[in-house]
């Protein structure tokens, strides 16, 4: 259907839903009914069905249905009989329509009038469509879980394993060879949420072997009360001499080494990691930062830090406490 068609069925509509303002909707169908019937265009018998009450609808659905048009019919279904909204469902099945037949039954597969959910599930199976699956699994009662799981897997996207994990909670098992052999990381620490304490070890390992300090600390995160191994990742952020992620590791990662993820913080020259590090980090050694700051060549970055009244109170907190913890050295 062309846009000028859609259009002068627009103009149509709008013509007689002024008429129906001035004589009632009544009069519109009276007098316009056989019009649209023998007009035989598919768009304007939908758009006239659904805006008025007309007696024998199923004249105007077989209209749609010749179309062959499956969006049509499907917008039609409302508006029909059950034995036509089964003709239509079986059109659409018969038309491997993959999206159309996830909509039917997405919609329609808890209706009385429903008899096809097995064939519709299988138009969707069919098509190979991991997307498609992930949505069914998620919105559908399915029969066929296995038949979907083998979509996901053949479709080797850890996006789609991920979703198809989030709707179903089946076991991570059978995707983890595609898991651990993605290089997106991101949907590997999201599908680690439905790990055991076995694989959680080897999404550890993955992670570690990826050198990429922020997805280490993101691991770490999220996952530090399971049975991972702190001191082996904070490890592998040190490694990586990255600032940012080594004071984000210090600040948030309970058992990290502070003081080596602080050297590695001074080793960088990052001024503003540094003075982050001395404000946020509770055992930060607060001396050595701001020893570090007070040789920045930048006076007005100097400057800037340097007179922060938490970062003063936090410096003569440490030299106290460094007092206290040199007394065990005395003993």
């Amino acid at each position: 259907m062309n846009r000028v068609t859609e259009k002068k069925v627009e103009e149509i509509i709008n013509d007689l839903d002024q008429i129906k303002e001035k004589n009632g909707e009544k009069y519109v169908v009276d007098t316009f009914k056989y019009s649209v019937l023998k007009a035989g265009n598919p768009v304007l018998a939908l758009q006239f069905i659904k805006n008025y009450k007309v007696g024998n609808s199923w004249k105007y659905i077989d209209i749609i249905i010749n179309s062959k048009n499956n969006k049509l019919m499907y917008d039609a279904i409302p508006y029909a009989e059950d034995n036509y909204k089964q003709q239509i469902t079986k059109h659409i099945i018969d038309s491997k329509d993959a999206n159309m037949c996830y909509l039917i039954a997405f919609k329609y597969c808890k209706s009385s009038w429903m008899c096809f959910n097995d064939e519709l599930e299988q138009v969707v199976i069919n098509s190979n469509n991991p997307k498609l699956s992930c949505k069914y699994v998620e919105n559908v009662k399915v029969s066929n879980i296995d038949k979907h799981k083998n979509v996901i897997i053949d479709a080797d996207d850890i996006k789609y394993c991920y979703l198809f994990l989030r709707a179903t909670n089946t076991s991570l098992e059978p995707f983890m060879n595609l898991i651990l052999h993605s290089p997106n990381l991101e949907y590997v620490i999201k599908c680690a949420e439905y790990a055991n304490s076995r694989q959680i070890k080897l999404f550890m390992d993955k992670i570690i072997k990826s050198r990429e300090p922020k997805y280490i600390y993101l691991f770490a995160k999220e996952f530090y009360y399971e049975e991972i191994d702190i001191k082996k990742l904070g490890e592998a952020v040190i490694n990586s001499m990255d600032p940012e992620y080594n004071y984000l590791f210090a600040k948030d990662i309970m058992g990290a080494d502070v003081l080596r993820h602080g050297d590695i913080v001074i080793k960088s020259k990052n001024v503003e990691y540094n003075y982050l590090f001395a404000i946020d980090v509770k055992e930060a050694n607060v001396v050595k930062h701001r020893k570090f700051l007070l040789s920045s060549k930048d006076k007005l970055e100097r400057y800037k830090y340097l007179s922060d009244e938490n970062l003063e109170e936090k410096y003569q907190n440490s030299i106290i406490k460094n007092k206290i913890l040199s007394l065990s050295k005395d003993n």
